[in-house]
């Protein structure tokens, strides 16, 4: 207050005071009027905005679900056998996920009508439609039928071919999941929902909607597809947003127009709060800011230019650039805390530069040798080239790790080791904490107590779905006057993008290796048929990946010539068994059958997309380089280089195995002939390196 006394001492303030307070109060009033209505409409806006984001979003989410639940279905039909009727082959796996998602799953065939596989298909099939969508075998199709209840049932027919025969699965997917809504709720707090087809016709809803068909009052806004409308229902008046939902690009089916809405008083509460505290605010402002600006204005003008300059230099991303002070009052302390601030966000922004950086690294590859390396060594620049351990732990063993090992500086030197631990470390370091600080006087595990002179080490586990798969352990040796519970933070933020990277990277190689897994146990099944042929496919892909890798072709061929190779004889599983063990010579109708088993393996697979790199090498595995094989009569390099590195692996094991009309060759003589045949059967370069290796 004595500061308000001395100020009305002087006649000339006073005049200024007076003076102010007429030209200042009637402007300030109509710009608080003013503002209040521009802040009115500016929340509504953003209300709306926010309203066809989540339209927006949920629309994406829709999107996503639809599609896991046509991938779902369509792995669910690869595993169908014996035209469709049969699903003992379904792993449980499977079978639990499709009983999860659906409420039913059923066939349906021309002529035979919709058979259930699982559980409930309350469905009349409209027969010119399933019938014209078999003869089409096209995309997946969303159809709706009418129910008792208001809207609609969604059912997907994704089309299904087996051996011998055609047909549409019909899946009718649990609602709960397929919308968002229930038990499985994903729609914004106080959010209704309500989705129209392509003719306006509702499909399915909340408890409030806007009706049983799309108003004609939901009209597109001026610059977007979003459509925005409002409506009332006993008297409560409702906002509304949609966005259309365009489904052609993954099925057939008719635009969906997803509406979000909720009550004007819900979605505009923020206003109430508002209009009470608004006015208050601005007048203890107004007169805040008439007391106290005329009396400040001269000492605060140079500080304040000064940090104006200082956040202009933020904002063109210089955060090095200090803001100096020495007023002695608080625009001292609130350069200073700008100045940390700016520090801080240097920091921080770093953090995410490398966090952004692993995360290119993560895109780039999903291979864990190439991830591991490269996101160690830019931990380890980013904290200043310290001792970093990956410590992964074995799946056969979680108690035992295998240590991936970057000493300082020494970015190209990368060790590896493997360790046990004890029950005792095992209960310690994995006890569920976010991060754990390691002292040498309280607490090492055996692993690090040789390893280095560092008293303090940070062990932060790295998790996946719940389960620790590992740790990132650092040299935790802290300077003078530094935050450590914000190098925490920064290290805790790199080690889970590196979590989620070897995550997603032991998923891939899981995969992969189900992959090959399955493609072995068919070309098992293929060799069984006939005693003579045991083995034979394995040992071909084996040859055949030796080969490729003698001529130095990458990861990506050597897995489709493995693949290829274990599949190559897929074809015979069409030929007769008699055929097959004839021991005496074959006819001519019987070896016409033999040599249409690389056209025949080719047509089973087919149907699989991902198979589609390996069908020209099995189709192709028995042509001649001099133009005299089968099935095309190709030559030269119009053969696939895959096939002409199996045509050699198939001979050689072919020659060197018993068969029922002969006994198998001695090596000498099957090299010998590989030799005499070079340029005739054989690519020659082929066979050179076929003849290089250790056969």
């Amino acid at each position: 207050m004595q500061i308000g006394i001395s100020f009305f001492k002087s006649r000339i303030a006073r005049r200024f005071f007076v003076l102010f307070l007429g030209c200042a109060f009637l402007p300030l009033t109509i710009s608080v009027v003013y503002s209040y209505y521009r802040v009115e409409n500016q929340l509504y806006e953003q209300t709306t905005l926010r309203m066809e984001n989540d339209c927006n979003v949920y629309g994406m989410a829709l999107m996503d679900r639809l599609i896991l639940m046509d991938n779902l279905i369509q792995f669910y039909a690869s595993y169908l056998t014996a035209g469709g009727q049969s699903t003992n082959g379904i792993p449980d796996v499977l079978r639990e996920q499709v009983t999860t998602m659906f409420v039913g799953l059923g066939l349906y065939k021309a002529g035979s009508g919709l058979t259930t596989l699982s559980g409930v298909i309350d469905l009349e099939p409209d027969f010119d439609l399933f019938d014209q969508l078999l003869q089409q075998q096209g995309k997946p199709t969303l159809y709706t039928s009418k129910t008792k209840s208001p809207g609609k049932a969604v059912y997907l027919l994704v089309p299904f071919t087996a051996v011998g025969s055609q047909g549409l699965l019909v899946a009718q997917p649990e609602s709960s999941i397929l919308w968002g809504v229930g038990v499985n709720d994903v729609l914004p707090s106080m959010t209704e929902l309500a989705i129209y087809d392509g003719t306006g016709q509702l499909i399915t809803a909340t408890q409030i909607s806007p009706g049983a068909t799309l108003p004609a009052t939901a009209n597109h806004s001026a610059t977007s597809n979003y459509l925005r409308f409002d409506y009332a229902i006993d008297g409560e008046r409702y906002m509304a947003s949609g966005w259309p939902l365009f489904l052609n690009s993954r099925f057939n089916g008719q635009t969906w127009t997803i509406i979000l809405s909720g009550t004007r008083s819900n979605m505009l509460r923020a206003m109430l709060g508002f209009k009470r505290t608004f006015p208050l605010i601005i007048l203890l402002s107004f007169w805040s800011i008439l007391l106290l600006s005329l009396f400040f204005i001269r000492k605060t003008l140079n500080p304040l230019e000064m940090l104006r300059q200082g956040t202009e230099r933020v904002g063109k991303k210089d955060f090095n650039s200090r803001v100096e002070i020495t007023s002695g009052d608080e625009f001292e302390q609130l350069a200073e805390s700008f100045n940390t601030m700016t520090s801080q966000l240097n920091k921080q922004f770093n953090t995410l530069a490398l966090i952004d950086e692993i995360d290119r690294s993560i895109l780039s590859s999903l291979d864990s040798s190439v991830i591991i390396p490269r996101s160690l060594r830019m931990i380890s620049e980013f904290f200043s080239d310290r001792l970093i351990i990956l410590a992964q732990r074995t799946p056969e063993d979680l108690n035992r790790m295998r240590l991936t090992i970057l000493e300082g500086s020494h970015h190209n030197d990368l060790d590896e080791e493997y360790v046990q631990l004890s029950k005792e470390e095992q209960e310690v370091l994995f006890s569920g904490e976010r991060f754990r600080v390691l002292q040498r006087d309280t607490f090492l595990p055996r692993f690090l107590v040789d390893r280095t002179t560092s008293d303090s080490f940070l062990f932060l586990p790295l998790n996946s779905e719940r389960h620790v798969i590992g740790a990132l352990i650092l040299d935790f040796t802290i300077p003078a006057g530094q935050d450590s519970m914000e190098q925490i933070g920064q290290a805790r933020q790199l080690a889970d993008q590196l979590g989620i990277a070897l995550a997603n990277a032991r998923l891939v190689s899981n995969l992969e290796r189900l992959s090959l897994g399955t493609v072995e146990a068919l070309a098992r099944t293929v060799d069984a048929k006939s005693k003579w042929t045991a083995g034979h496919s394995e040992r071909v892909a084996d040859l055949a990946a030796r080969i490729g890798r003698a001529m130095n072709w990458d990861k990506e061929q050597l897995e489709i010539l493995l693949r290829a190779g274990l599949l190559h004889d897929i074809g015979k599983i069409g030929i007769p068994l008699a055929v097959l063990d004839k021991p005496d010579k074959l006819t001519d109708e019987e070896y016409g059958s033999i040599k249409m088993h690389p056209a025949i393996g080719g047509k089973i697979l087919e149907p699989i997309h991902v198979y589609k790199d390996i069908i020209p090498l099995i189709i192709q595995h028995h042509e001649r380089f001099d133009g005299k094989g089968y099935p095309d009569g190709l030559s030269g390099e119009e053969i696939a280089i895959g096939a002409r590195i199996l045509c050699v692996a198939d001979v050689y094991d072919a020659l060197i195995s018993q068969r029922p009309y002969r006994e198998g060759w001695l090596k000498e003589n099957v090299l010998a002939f590989m030799r005499e045949n070079r340029g005739t059967m054989f690519d020659p370069d082929v066979v050179d390196v076929f003849l290089s290796l250790d056969v």
